[in-house]
This record gives C-alpha cells, structure tokens and sequence, in this order.
C-alpha cells in the first residue's frame, strides 16, 4: 500500500494572493488519496540547517532560516514566509521518515509536500537561471543524500516535471552514485533554460545525467516511446531506490507549460515503477511533489498513483493524446541525439 507522510507544516509556507504555489496543492492531493492511502505523520525530527547542508551551502540555508523571521522575496518568482521554516522543518522530517521507511521494506513512498524543490541547487539558483522557480530546498536532492548516507549504494532520480530540474543536475552531475534522469520541456522554450540532451554529466558523473527534452505538445503517443530507455537504463543501473519528482505540471492543462500529456503518462510511469520493483531491479520508490498548477490534475494523479501503487493495473480517467506530425519531426531528431550520445553510456 502506499504510504503517504502529511504534516500540517507544509501549508504553513505562504505565497501572495494569485501566486501559482498554494497550499491548495497539498489538499488536492491529499484528497485524491482518500481511502486509498495509508497517512502517517512524520515520526523523526531532524536539525533543518544540518540535513539541507548535504546538497546545500550552509550560508544560503541560514539565510532562507533568517528571512523566515519577516518573510520576503528569494527572487521575483520565489518567496519566503514567516511559516516557511515551518514548512522546511516539516519537509525534512518527512523525508527523513521517508528514509526510515524505506528502509524497513515499504516499497512506495509519497510526499506531497511544499515548497517544491528541484530547481534549488548549491547556493539557491542553479546553473544560471534566472530566478529558483518557487524552490527553496532541493527535497529530492536531500532525500538521495540521505539514503546514500543510510547504506544505500546508488539512487535514481527520475523528474517528470515539465520543467527541467536545474538545481538536482547541478548537485549531483560529477557523482556515478545518483543517475539523475530528466523528461521535460524542450529548454529553449521554457525555464530554466537548462536540460540539453548533451549535458551528460562530468568526471564520475559522465554518463549518470540523461536529459531528455520534449517538443512542446508532445502527447502520450510519444512520452511511451522515451520511457523505453529510462527503463532500460534503469534496469542496467539497478538502482537501490528510485526517487521520483514527481511534477504534474506536464499535464495538457496546466496553466505555466506547453505539454500535451494526460494522466495516462503518469499512470506508465507508475506502472513503470512497479514493475521495476516487483521484478527486484530496485528496492522501493519515493514520489516527492514537484510542480502542477491544475488542482483536479494533481488531486486525480495522486489517486491513479495511489491505485497503481496498490496494485491496480488497469485505469482509465481521461482519453490519451496524440502528437501532431510536425512535432513528431522535431521530437525524432531528438530521439536520434539522445541515442547517438547514450549508447556509449547505456
């Protein structure tokens, strides 16, 4: 069954009036797990400024720390609250709790908490991009920190978001012990701007960072074909655990981006994870909510994961989508990239 770890200190992050990051998202998600999710609070306390230290510095983390004292902007997308540390504290708790989980044999794990955090890397905005998205602290980045620390050999993160996952790229792109694998907008059309095919990773890392841009309206037609090698990626990595940011935002009705999925590519992803999993390639999979601007989406893709995780292997809430021919041609060329760079790798 999936585990959900919920704390109330996650809407405790406040955002202006109209911000896209509310609240709001956690409760969509929570409920569309009714009924189908086991929800427990986090069960360890962990020291905030010690944990976010792993992947990041500590003189940025003291200062989001002492910018909860009055609350204001991080930059002039990103903002911080006077419950934010709340939130933050909250956060790595969960993730640590996740950690423990894991580790007793739970093999599916989600936590829907905020603020998100893949585009936070070392000192805030990573790899030059213009603002922190709405990050403050690289959750999926701290929670792969902590299962290597907890014994674990290697960790994959797949990030389905949208949006490239800049500041997770940025921490762990010259280390072989976390595969990071990203489907995404195509950067030239979307923020951050990073997540080119050929940025592989450096040094030990060369090889264990797979971008994979998407054309903009690309559907589920074509987001089934670039699973094929993440799979098989996976599979050659045999990952101890797989931490996957989990984004809703490549959904066709999200207000901030230009994909054209439906929850059906979620729902393959899903899948994708169990099967993995049931088949001994991994040991267990941490879902950690990333972006999603729809609540109805998000709500829906929390139960489908929730049903996937509990065994279910048929659903079907929306129709799949379809990709138009022209953007097919754009999206075969950077097939062909992608796989005259990778299997040298893979």
């Amino acid at each position: 069954m999936l585990v959900t770890v919920h704390d109330e200190g996650y809407l405790r992050h406040e955002t202006p009036s109209n911000h896209p990051e509310s609240p709001n998202r956690v409760l969509s998600a929570l409920s569309g797990l009714s009924g189908l999710a086991k929800v427990i609070k986090p069960m360890v306390n962990v020291d905030l400024i010690e944990t976010a230290g792993l992947v990041h510095e500590y003189h940025y983390v003291e200062y989001v720390t002492s910018l909860c004292a009055t609350g204001g902007w991080l930059d002039q997308d990103t903002y911080v609250s006077k419950g934010t540390c709340d939130a933050l504290n909250s956060s790595v708790n969960a993730l640590a709790t996740a950690v423990n989980l894991l580790k007793s044999g739970v093999r599916y794990v989600y936590l829907p908490l905020r603020p998100p955090g893949h585009h936070a890397g070392f000192r805030g905005r990573a790899l030059m991009a213009s603002t922190q998205g709405f990050c403050i602290l690289n959750n999926a980045a701290i929670i792969s920190s902590l299962l290597l620390k907890g014994g674990a050999s290697r960790v994959a993160v797949l990030d389905i978001d949208a949006h490239h996952g800049n500041g997770t790229q940025e921490i762990f792109y010259n280390t072989s012990r976390v595969f990071y694998i990203s489907t995404h907008q195509d950067p030239r059309t979307l923020y951050p701007g990073t997540g080119y095919v050929n940025e592989t990773g450096v040094g030990d890392g060369e090889g264990f960072n797979m971008n994979i841009p998407l054309p903009p309206m690309t559907g589920d037609d074509l987001y089934k074909i670039i699973l094929r090698p993440i799979e098989n990626a996976l599979r050659e990595y045999k990952p101890d655990y797989v931490v996957v940011s989990l984004g809703f935002d490549a959904h066709y009705l999200d207000p901030l981006t230009n994909l054209n999925l439906s929850l059906n590519s979620y729902i393959e992803v899903f899948l994708m994870i169990r099967r993995l999993i049931n088949e001994g390639v991994t040991g267990g999979s941490v879902y950690v909510l990333e972006g999603g601007y729809n609540s109805d989406v998000i709500k829906q893709g929390s139960r489908a994961l929730a049903m996937v995780s509990n065994g279910v292997d048929s659903i079907r809430i929306e129709d799949p989508t379809r990709t138009d021919a022209g953007v097919v041609k754009y999206f075969n060329k950077m097939i062909e990239q992608h796989k005259a760079l990778f299997t040298q790798y893979w």
